[in-house]
């Protein structure tokens, strides 16, 4: 009976760091791609974006305010951007 119960105690606790990891990492990531903050969607046209990718960081006086999430072509010249800005940036606008 106590083997059945220390196999028991073991797996719990094996859970609960499983789940308190997985909890850790999505809020790490969460945080470094603006998903857990308040955050607003703009998009701007653009006739220039070379080496632009998804996921670069946003910056506005040196300082990092969001990440691009899009980048549509529209034709040879014009580029639609979309970005996820924090919320708190166009309060200092």
């Amino acid at each position: 009976m106590e083997k059945m119960t220390s196999q028991k105690l073991r797996f719990g606790l094996f859970v609960i760091n499983g789940l308190t990891l997985f909890v850790l990492t999505a809020h790490y990531i969460g945080e470094k791609q603006k998903m857990f903050g308040k955050t607003k969607h703009l998009q701007a046209v653009f006739n220039n974006v070379n080496g632009l990718q998804l996921g670069n960081n946003v910056r506005y006086s040196r300082i990092n305010v969001g990440n691009v999430n899009g980048i549509e072509m529209i034709n040879d010249s014009t580029v639609i951007i979309g970005m996820f800005l924090d919320k708190t940036i166009f309060l200092h606008l």
